[in-house]
């Protein structure tokens, strides 16, 4: 490190030997003189993190002219109040991308807000990426977040209309929904945002929350990417069903949207089939708005309230998107029966543009030799197709059903890649299973583009 005029990227994480090691600062002073430097990760873990150790990283952000990336990372730390205070990203022209990765730290809801408040002020950024992970957030007061949607919207003033790009990934225990209530004002600024991702592991995430995104997104008709992950478990039962549907049914603005992936997992505690069905019931409606559509990613994995009347209307979305060209189903450990793949079969049949398709359905209620006939008709009808795999628990798939399916597959003669994996089959006998297994090895039925594992 004797020479560090010339670096253009440096990465560091310093783990403090008490709060007397002042090892951070020659750091610092090192790397003010880095007249190049274009992208700066400075990882902080364990101890406390200080006012000072903070201003003294705003000094040397404002000597960084040429910064374009900075990673900040903050791991097992308590982090001294107003510590945030100091930094100012303001006069970062060159600035393009910020990561901020924080977990099992205690920060104040203070300084947690100001490092939402440094975006704005930003000029030139345009990806943020921002993951929270086991924090412990303190604040003032004891605020009801239940009565977020009831506070009156404060004024909000930013430098920066030009972000392209946000991720948030919030694995925390409360005040999430606040946090993307605060997020959501600035929506209607960043209007040239064409990259949304938020994943959300909040075990007390609230209706506000839903709420409040519900009525920011629609801000955002430039969108082009979205991507939702609700929360998989909630310890309160009978509160999302409202802002669940708002969230789902504001998609319907991005009529520019290319891709879509939403993910509504493990999600036991929604109000029975009700809220499923209104999420996807909002879903459906948005799909006859977002007709450029191109990839659509949907994952229910063991939410056992996804049921026929949901998949009815996931099924009637299907028919809007007409340019649809890549579609991955996870619906695993689900309530679905021999009719409801039936159904969702004849819409993706119905996708004359489709080229990828990825379907994943273990342990449903019932996958029968009728539902390999619905998978048979559903590439058929996909002329475009040029990619698929599927992934099925056949539970009562009889011997006769998979060996005609096997023939009828082949005589497709398909000229796409094809991998089909059935597996768990409680009608054929182990003698039988062999025998057809050694067929398909010897590749009696197949060509080189489909495989297919038993």
């Amino acid at each position: 490190m004797k020479d560090m005029s010339k670096l253009r990227s440096f990465i560091i994480t310093f783990f403090q030997d008490g709060i007397t090691d002042t090892g951070i600062y020659d750091i610092y002073r090192r790397l003010s003189a880095c007249r190049y430097l274009e992208n700066l990760s400075l990882g902080f873990g364990r101890g406390l993190i200080t006012k000072d150790q903070m201003h003294a990283l705003a000094q040397l952000l404002q000597k960084l002219k040429t910064l374009k990336s900075f990673f900040i990372y903050l791991s097992e730390l308590d982090v001294e109040f107003e510590s945030m205070s100091s930094l100012d990203f303001s006069e970062l022209e060159g600035l393009k991308t910020l990561w901020v990765r924080v977990q099992n730290t205690t920060i104040s809801e203070m300084d947690l807000s100001r490092f939402f408040w440094l975006w704005t002020q930003a000029k030139h950024l345009t990806d943020i990426n921002l993951e929270l992970s086991n924090v412990v957030i303190t604040s003032p007061g004891n605020e009801d977040a239940l009565k977020l949607k009831e506070k009156p919207l404060p004024p909000v003033t930013t430098s920066n209309q030009g972000l392209k790009k946000i991720r948030i990934k919030l694995e925390m225990q409360e005040k999430s929904a606040k946090f993307l209530y605060k997020l959501g004002k600035n929506f209607s600024q960043w209007t040239h945002l064409n990259e949304l991702s938020i994943s959300i592991e909040d075990k007390r995430f609230i209706t506000g929350g839903y709420r409040a995104l519900g009525r920011d997104l629609p801000y955002l008709v430039k969108l082009k990417s979205f991507t939702f992950t609700l929360p998989e478990l909630s310890e309160q039962p009978h509160r999302n069903r409202e802002g669940c549907f708002e969230v789902a049914n504001a998609i319907q603005h991005f009529e520019d949207l290319e891709e879509l992936n939403i993910a509504i997992n493990n999600s036991y505690t929604w109000d029975k089939t009700v809220d499923t069905y209104l999420f996807l019931k909002g879903l459906s409606l948005s799909f006859v708005k977002t007709r450029n559509l191109k990839k659509l990613s949907l994952s229910a994995k063991a939410n056992r309230e996804v049921c026929s009347r949901s998949i009815e209307a996931i099924t009637e979305g299907l028919l809007s998107l007409h340019c649809l060209k890549e579609l991955s189903l996870k619906l695993n450990d689900l309530n679905l029966k021999d009719k409801d793949f039936q159904m969702l079969s004849k819409a993706i049949g119905q996708l004359k543009e489709l080229e990828i398709v990825f379907i994943e359905c273990k342990n449903p209620a019932e996958f029968t030799d009728q539902s390999l006939s619905s998978l048979l008709l559903l590439l058929k009808n996909n002329r475009q197709l040029k990619g698929g795999a599927f992934f099925f628990d056949g539970n009562q798939i009889t011997r006769e059903g998979l060996v005609e399916f096997m023939i009828c597959l082949a005589q497709m003669k398909l000229t796409s890649y094809l991998f089909v994996s059935l597996t768990r089959s409680k009608n054929i006998s182990p003698h039988d299973l062999a025998n057809i297994k050694k067929k398909a090895r010897d590749k009696l039925f197949f060509n080189k583009s489909v495989r297919v594992k038993i």
